[in-house]
Protein backbone atom coordinates (compact mmCIF):
# COMPACT_ATOMS: atom_id res chain seq x y z
CA UNK A 1 0.00 0.00 0.00
CA UNK A 2 1.23 3.49 -0.66
CA UNK A 3 1.94 5.78 2.18
CA UNK A 4 -1.18 7.40 3.09
CA UNK A 5 -2.11 7.15 6.42
CA UNK A 6 -3.64 3.89 6.34
CA UNK A 7 -2.02 1.19 7.93
CA UNK A 8 -2.38 -3.04 8.30
CA UNK A 9 -5.09 -3.42 10.86
CA UNK A 10 -4.12 -6.46 13.26
CA UNK A 11 -6.25 -9.76 13.39
CA UNK A 12 -9.32 -9.60 15.91
CA UNK A 13 -10.07 -5.84 13.57
CA UNK A 14 -13.18 -5.31 11.23
CA UNK A 15 -13.34 -3.05 8.36
CA UNK A 16 -17.38 -2.62 7.89
CA UNK A 17 -17.68 -1.98 4.12
CA UNK A 18 -20.52 -0.30 2.45
CA UNK A 19 -21.61 0.71 -0.83
CA UNK A 20 -23.93 3.75 -0.88
CA UNK A 21 -22.46 6.87 0.66
CA UNK A 22 -25.57 7.56 2.95
CA UNK A 23 -24.72 4.67 4.92
CA UNK A 24 -21.40 6.92 6.02
CA UNK A 25 -23.81 9.67 7.27
CA UNK A 26 -26.18 7.32 9.37
CA UNK A 27 -23.22 4.88 11.21
CA UNK A 28 -20.93 7.33 11.66
CA UNK A 29 -23.79 9.05 13.77
CA UNK A 30 -24.62 6.10 14.96
CA UNK A 31 -21.06 5.14 16.27
CA UNK A 32 -20.50 8.55 18.11
CA UNK A 33 -24.20 8.52 19.92
CA UNK A 34 -22.36 5.33 21.15
CA UNK A 35 -19.11 6.46 21.42
CA UNK A 36 -20.44 9.66 23.54
CA UNK A 37 -22.88 7.87 25.71
CA UNK A 38 -19.39 5.10 26.30
CA UNK A 39 -17.14 8.37 27.16
CA UNK A 40 -14.30 7.56 24.21
CA UNK A 41 -12.39 9.32 21.96
CA UNK A 42 -13.01 8.89 18.03
CA UNK A 43 -9.57 7.78 18.00
CA UNK A 44 -8.77 3.98 17.66
CA UNK A 45 -12.80 3.61 16.90
CA UNK A 46 -14.62 1.80 14.24
CA UNK A 47 -13.68 1.48 11.01
CA UNK A 48 -15.95 2.14 7.83
CA UNK A 49 -15.02 2.57 3.85
CA UNK A 50 -17.26 3.07 1.26
CA UNK A 51 -17.11 1.81 -1.96
CA UNK A 52 -19.57 4.34 -3.37
CA UNK A 53 -20.99 2.04 -6.10
CA UNK A 54 -19.15 -0.26 -7.96
CA UNK A 55 -15.61 -0.63 -5.30
CA UNK A 56 -12.58 0.29 -7.90
CA UNK A 57 -8.81 0.11 -7.83
CA UNK A 58 -8.17 2.33 -5.02
CA UNK A 59 -10.63 0.80 -2.81
CA UNK A 60 -9.84 -2.47 -3.49
CA UNK A 61 -6.11 -1.47 -2.68
CA UNK A 62 -7.00 0.46 0.31
CA UNK A 63 -8.74 -2.60 1.64
CA UNK A 64 -6.02 -5.17 0.69
CA UNK A 65 -3.84 -2.99 2.80
CA UNK A 66 -6.01 -2.73 5.76
CA UNK A 67 -6.96 -6.10 6.41
CA UNK A 68 -3.15 -7.45 5.13
CA UNK A 69 -2.40 -7.59 9.31
CA UNK A 70 -5.57 -10.08 9.73
CA UNK A 71 -8.50 -7.98 10.32
CA UNK A 72 -11.81 -9.30 9.29
CA UNK A 73 -13.74 -7.22 6.37
CA UNK A 74 -17.42 -7.21 6.75
CA UNK A 75 -19.63 -5.72 4.00
CA UNK A 76 -23.06 -4.55 3.24
CA UNK A 77 -25.05 -3.35 0.44
CA UNK A 78 -28.54 -2.21 -0.66
CA UNK A 79 -30.75 -4.92 -0.54
CA UNK A 80 -31.24 -4.40 -4.70
CA UNK A 81 -30.13 -6.37 -7.72
CA UNK A 82 -27.54 -3.78 -7.62
CA UNK A 83 -26.55 -4.34 -4.27
CA UNK A 84 -25.67 -7.64 -4.71
CA UNK A 85 -23.60 -7.08 -8.49
CA UNK A 86 -21.46 -4.23 -6.50
CA UNK A 87 -21.32 -7.23 -3.39
CA UNK A 88 -20.10 -10.07 -5.85
CA UNK A 89 -17.53 -7.86 -7.43
CA UNK A 90 -16.04 -6.85 -4.25
CA UNK A 91 -15.85 -10.60 -3.42
CA UNK A 92 -13.78 -11.18 -6.50
CA UNK A 93 -11.14 -8.97 -5.00
CA UNK A 94 -11.65 -8.80 -0.88
CA UNK A 95 -12.56 -11.80 1.06
CA UNK A 96 -15.75 -10.40 3.28
CA UNK A 97 -18.13 -11.33 5.73
CA UNK A 98 -21.77 -10.10 5.71
CA UNK A 99 -22.77 -7.21 7.52
CA UNK A 100 -26.58 -7.25 8.26
CA UNK A 101 -26.73 -8.53 4.49
CA UNK A 102 -28.43 -11.86 4.84
CA UNK A 103 -31.79 -13.38 3.55
CA UNK A 104 -32.64 -13.17 7.22
CA UNK A 105 -31.64 -9.24 7.31
CA UNK A 106 -33.74 -8.78 4.55
CA UNK A 107 -36.66 -10.88 4.97
CA UNK A 108 -36.75 -9.03 8.72
CA UNK A 109 -37.12 -5.50 6.68
CA UNK A 110 -39.50 -7.05 4.86
CA UNK A 111 -42.00 -7.79 7.99
CA UNK A 112 -41.84 -4.30 9.10
CA UNK A 113 -44.81 -3.52 7.08
CA UNK A 114 -42.88 -0.31 5.53
CA UNK A 115 -43.79 0.02 1.62
CA UNK A 116 -40.96 -0.60 -0.45
CA UNK A 117 -40.19 -0.49 -4.23
CA UNK A 118 -40.93 -3.67 -5.90
CA UNK A 119 -37.60 -5.66 -7.05
CA UNK A 120 -36.93 -4.73 -11.13
CA UNK A 121 -34.30 -5.46 -13.88
CA UNK A 122 -32.06 -8.35 -14.22
CA UNK A 123 -32.36 -10.68 -11.20
CA UNK A 124 -28.19 -11.18 -9.28
CA UNK A 125 -27.23 -14.11 -7.08
CA UNK A 126 -26.23 -13.86 -3.48
CA UNK A 127 -23.35 -16.58 -3.10
CA UNK A 128 -22.79 -15.62 0.20
CA UNK A 129 -25.56 -16.39 1.32
CA UNK A 130 -27.36 -20.33 0.40
CA UNK A 131 -31.12 -19.47 1.81
CA UNK A 132 -30.87 -16.31 -0.65
CA UNK A 133 -31.66 -17.86 -3.64
CA UNK A 134 -31.90 -16.08 -6.96
CA UNK A 135 -34.14 -14.29 -8.18
CA UNK A 136 -34.72 -13.25 -4.21
CA UNK A 137 -38.14 -13.85 -2.56
CA UNK A 138 -41.10 -12.14 -4.82
CA UNK A 139 -41.51 -9.29 -2.57
CA UNK A 140 -40.77 -5.62 -2.54
CA UNK A 141 -36.90 -4.38 -2.07
CA UNK A 142 -36.38 -2.41 0.78
CA UNK A 143 -33.21 -0.88 -0.49
CA UNK A 144 -34.62 2.70 0.86
CA UNK A 145 -34.79 1.61 4.54
CA UNK A 146 -31.17 0.77 6.29
CA UNK A 147 -31.01 -1.70 8.69
CA UNK A 148 -28.03 0.12 11.13
CA UNK A 149 -30.45 2.02 12.84
CA UNK A 150 -30.09 -0.58 15.15
CA UNK A 151 -25.93 -0.56 14.92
Amino acid sequence: MRPCGAHALPHGSVIHICENPTVVEVVADRWARIRAVAGTSSGGGPVLVCTSGQPGTAVVELLRGLAGGGAECRFHGDFDWAGLRIARSLSEHVKWMPWRYTATDYRALLRDGKPSPRLAGIPAGSPWDPNWRSPWPNAASPSRRRPWRTC
